[in-house]
């Protein structure tokens, strides 16, 4: 017994130890919390402009959480469009110019046929001239004749090889057609590919502005459901009158998403018209979309 208590004592002593050495230590308990993380990944590459979600908020598939900024690939597409119209000025150049040796060569290399015959022909009257020069006995004939001969036949000469050295520039005029075609069906390929850039823009643009308005419709609806579900609350309207507000607001809500996509669909496909500038992963996207189906509660991370 004895011991007992003298242990007992111990334990009282380093209890109250303890309490004067912690008494004014504060303390809390560790708590957790549960929760799914989604990582997003945006379809092209950019500066975000606007972030569409705060922290804790829910969100639902095909919501738009940022919107990046579209400086970058608008000044892209009006360099484009500058390429777009010399590109247009150069094929049309390069249509006359075709157009041009189309004509010009039968008649240049006929022109540079005919000179050489002719000055074949020359050469050989010539020639002849100087044969019967040299035929003729001495005394019948004169050195100044001779020579005279002699020099129609260098002439003669001369002129040959200026007609044939014609003739070859002007077979080199096919060649030159065929450098103009391919140089043609180049240009042509850039001001078909400038052309689709500016497809692009319009298209994009053009669901742009249907996105929009589809969101601000949904925004309605869901304003117009909020009252019928309070109106059913106070008594004031049937239960089928929420029913129908909740059926527009999801059908709206439908519609909203598939214009997200769609617009998404067109940048990328702007970006592709501009020969790049887009990617799978990236800080920001037009309009991303979040892959979990039914509602989450996302913790978002604002971009620096």
């Amino acid at each position: 017994m004895i011991i007992v208590g003298a242990v007992a004592v111990v334990l009282v002593i380093a209890g109250i130890v303890w309490w004067l050495a912690t008494r004014n230590q504060e303390s809390t308990d560790d708590a957790y919390t549960d929760g799914n993380a989604v990582a997003v990944a945006p379809h092209v590459s950019g500066y975000v402009t606007r972030l569409a979600v705060d922290d804790n908020t829910y969100v639902h598939r095909g919501d738009v959480l940022v919107e990046i900024d579209p400086r970058d690939y608008r000044a892209q597409v009006d360099a484009a469009r500058v390429q777009l119209g010399l590109a247009q000025a150069q094929l049309d150049a390069s249509r006359v110019q075709l157009d041009i040796a189309h004509v010009q060569f039968p008649a240049q290399y006929r022109q540079a046929r005919a000179q050489i015959e002719s000055a074949e022909a020359a050469y050989r009257q010539a020639l002849a001239a100087q044969e019967r020069q040299r035929a003729v006995d001495a005394r019948a004939t004169s050195q100044q004749a001779i020579d005279a001969a002699d020099a129609q036949r260098a002439s003669a000469d001369a002129n040959v090889a200026m007609a044939q050295a014609q003739a070859r520039t002007a077979s080199l005029v096919p060649q030159q057609i065929r450098q103009a075609e391919t140089a043609l069906a180049y240009r042509r390929a850039v001001l078909v590919a400038l052309r689709d850039v500016d497809n692009a823009l319009a298209v994009y643009r053009t669901d742009q502005a249907r996105a929009a308005a589809l969101d601000d419709a949904v925004k309605a609806e869901q304003g117009a459901l909020e009252l019928a579900r309070d109106r059913y609350r106070k008594g004031l309207s049937p239960f089928l009158d929420v029913l129908d507000a909740e059926r527009q607001w999801s059908q709206g809500r439908q519609q909203a998403v598939e214009g997200a996509l769609q617009t998404t669909t067109d940048l990328v496909a702007l970006y592709k018209a501009l020969g790049g500038g887009w990617q799978t992963t990236g800080p920001a996207a037009g309009a991303v979309t979040v892959g979990a189906a039914p509602p989450s509660r996302a913790d978002t991370t604002r971009a620096q």
